[in-house]
């Protein structure tokens, strides 16, 4: 496992300067489920949306079914930008479960599809 300073990755991760932010994405994005538990870590504890959405992002990469309550569960943001990265997020499971829960959420916003 490659080390990183997770928490300097997480803090330029909510940086609003797009190369900042994209720099550390990429730091990140090659041991994102290493990382896991700080992401949820962080995400518990964030307040801004558009963060909320990266967070939800990297753990979208993560291809991990055992976060799909998490991602349910954040469906019910009013964030369209978390929501966003809510449904990219358990598409990227593809599992039959994830695929039920986004085809509900779609019938029932329908904006959304």
């Amino acid at each position: 496992m490659r080390k990183i300073n997770i928490q300097d990755c997480l803090n330029r991760i909510k940086s609003k300067d797009p190369l900042v932010f994209e720099e550390a994405f990429i730091e990140i994005e090659e041991v994102v489920s290493d990382y896991k538990d700080d992401i949820l870590e962080a995400l518990a504890s964030e307040i801004d949306s558009s963060n909320k959405g990266k967070f939800i992002e990297l753990l979208g990469l993560c291809k991990d079914a055992s976060l799909l309550p998490l991602f349910k569960k954040e469906l019910e943001n009013k964030d369209k930008n978390t929501i966003s990265w809510v449904l990219s997020a358990i598409e990227s499971l593809d599992i039959d479960e994830g695929n039920r829960i986004v085809q509900d959420f779609k019938k029932e916003n329908p904006e959304w599809d």
